[in-house]
């Protein structure tokens, strides 16, 4: 039996429709890879616009806690200054002036300490605000044994050292009982490196996403 050949035209033509068969199917596949994709965008922009008020309030409690520190740094070298003018000048409490120094001294590095950790995060600087603020309330528990006692019969102890530091204790008693949850919270997580809060610092589309 002889070979069956075709024709070339007819060979040509199946070529070429082999051919755009085959372009049809990449296409296809193409096509549907860029709506997946296009899929996986829009999901991670719906993810990051759910989580943007977090990272809008993570912004907004740096400058809050900016504008704490400048009030805390002022109130401290005021209690550094009484402290240190009428040291002399409370018998009944000697100690008094001496936890009004030693307070102010250091709510000032606890301050300081909050900008740097606010604007570069740390491990370390966030570790040292941990054992500080741990003395702090210690000291703080100290001061208000040495200074309530007192009151109201402070006659052997100056008035405005007295008034000034039962004042300043009371202030940061009301202050801690308020901000006491939300700062362990937010100390905890910037020491053990926890940021998931606000992807906005780590992913770049995220910010992408939040800024349209």
């Amino acid at each position: 039996m002889g070979k069956c050949r075709l024709p070339r035209k007819a060979v040509n033509h199946w070529l070429i429709r082999t051919s755009l068969v085959c372009r049809g199917i990449e296409s296809e596949e193409n096509r549907q890879a860029g709506v997946m994709a296009q899929d996986r965008v829009h999901q991670d922009c719906q993810d990051t616009s759910a989580k943007s008020f977090c990272c809008c309030a993570t912004k907004c409690f740096k400058w809050l806690l900016g504008l704490m520190s400048l009030v805390w740094i002022a109130l401290s070298i005021a209690e550094i200054v009484i402290g240190s003018v009428y040291l002399q000048q409370c018998p009944a409490q000697r100690f008094i002036p001496i936890y009004l120094i030693v307070n102010g001294v250091t709510v000032i590095i606890m301050s300081l300490l909050s900008v740097v950790g606010g604007l570069r995060p740390h491990k370390l600087i966030y570790g040292i605000l941990a054992l500080l603020s741990l003395f702090w309330f210690a000291w703080l528990i100290t001061g208000s044994v040495w200074t309530f006692p007192l009151y109201p019969n402070y006659v052997n102890c100056n008035t405005t050292v007295y008034l000034f530091a039962f004042s300043i204790l009371i202030i940061q008693w009301i202050v801690l009982a308020l901000s006491l949850p939300a700062v362990i919270v937010k100390l905890a997580s910037s020491f053990f490196a926890c940021s998931s809060c606000c992807p906005c610092s780590q992913c770049s589309s995220c910010v992408s996403c939040v800024t349209k």
